[in-house]
Order: structure tokens, then sequence, then C-alpha cells
């Protein structure tokens, strides 16, 4: 059985690096630091992982789950820590602090900042038997529609973050 394993959580918490309480934010303010992870036990046939980082304790906040940071076509076990912006060998789609108006400063991982109270966020790793068919940019519900019929196993950890300061 699939596992991931990241050294982002800590007690349960991701670390402060990884939101609103670190040091890292792209040109809108928006805390940009991806998280690391590694995958062990992946199912035989596999070509390639997709992710979604997201946040369903966003959903009385805004309606629905926020998605932080979404990636397809990874093909390797180990991504590293910034690799959001640092990693050129995959796809990244929009996060949920997209918009509108331009995708470029909101493709890619935007982080962790809740606004009401702790949230517990999700990161989902899905094994697939082929690459997707997306291009840099793309949305959740694109990637989701790519990936049927080509997920394998999936995996989840979860780890929480406190509430903005």
């Amino acid at each position: 059985m699939m596992k991931i394993q990241s050294k982002a959580i800590e007690n349960g918490f991701f670390s402060d690096r990884f939101g609103s309480h670190g040091d890292d934010f792209n040109t809108l303010g928006v805390p940009s630091r991806s998280i690391p992870f590694e995958i062990t036990d992946p199912p035989d046939g596999t070509m390639s992982y997709a992710l979604i980082l997201d946040d369903s304790d966003a959903i009385p906040v805004c309606g629905h789950i926020w998605t932080h940071w979404t990636a397809a076509n990874i093909t390797r076990t180990v991504v590293g820590e910034n690799e959001s912006i640092t990693a050129g060998d995959f796809v990244q789609g929009v996060n949920s602090w997209y918009q509108g108006g331009s995708k470029v400063e909101f493709t890619g991982y935007g982080g962790m900042a809740p606004p009401d109270r702790t949230h517990v966020y999700d990161l989902h790793i899905y094994a697939l038997n082929d690459m997707l068919n997306v291009e840099q940019g793309f949305t959740v519900e694109e990637m989701r529609a790519a990936m049927k019929g080509h997920v394998i196993e999936s995996a989840r950890i979860s780890g929480a973050y406190r509430r903005y300061k």
C-alpha cells in the first residue's frame, strides 16, 4: 500500500515556514514555500504522480474546499522543500488564491493561512498509469477530469496549521 511522509509535519502540525507564519511570500503576499514529501511503496504500473493539497475546513469561510497546491506528471518519489518554485520537471495548476486576472502569481503552491481558527490540510497523492494531458496553470477540476480512469492508488496525509496571526 502506497504511503506518504512529509518532514513538514511535526507533532501533527505543518511547520510555520509553509504558511502565513513563515518568511517566504510571492509578490502578492501569498505564502510560497512548498512542503516536501516522499512516496513509499508505490503500486506496480505507476508512470506518474499527481498531488492535491487542500483545506476542507475552509468551506464555512469561503463556501468551498480551498486548494493550496496541485501538480501533475511527477515522475519521482521525493519532492523537496520549495520545489514548487525550483523544480521544472512537473506541471502545476492554479491554487484557490487565484480569483481571476493573471494566473502566473497563482500557479504552484499557495500556502496555508487559516483566517478563523486552526485548519487541517490534506495532501492527496495519486499514483497514475499514464502522464496527464494538462498544461501549466490547469485547474483542479481539469486535473480531476484528466485523472479519470488513470488512478491506480491514492494516499493521504494530514496536518494542522495554526490560525493566521
